[in-house]
């Protein structure tokens, strides 16, 4: 027990200051990972507006109507 009051309890200031670089290396990180959430949002957007616009493409071609249409067909045949 002398031991650890020699040697633990009499070191708070070393304890303090991995405390304050802890603190600050941990701030950093939420800095880093707010950067990184603010592009990856964009990122989804964008890849959002592009993948909404080739399903438009695909639901007005004729050849995609055409294809469902047959399906349907074939679907009401087997019935």
């Amino acid at each position: 027990m002398e031991d650890d009051m020699n040697n633990k309890f009499t070191k708070t200031g070393d304890l303090e200051d991995r405390f304050k670089w802890e603190k600050e290396r941990t701030a950093g990180i939420k800095r880093f990972l707010n950067a990184y959430r603010n592009g990856l949002a964009k990122q989804t957007t964008y890849h959002s507006i592009k993948h909404d616009a080739k399903k438009n493409s695909i639901l007005q071609s004729q050849i995609y109507n055409n294809l469902n249409d047959i399906e349907k067909k074939l679907i009401q045949n087997e019935s």
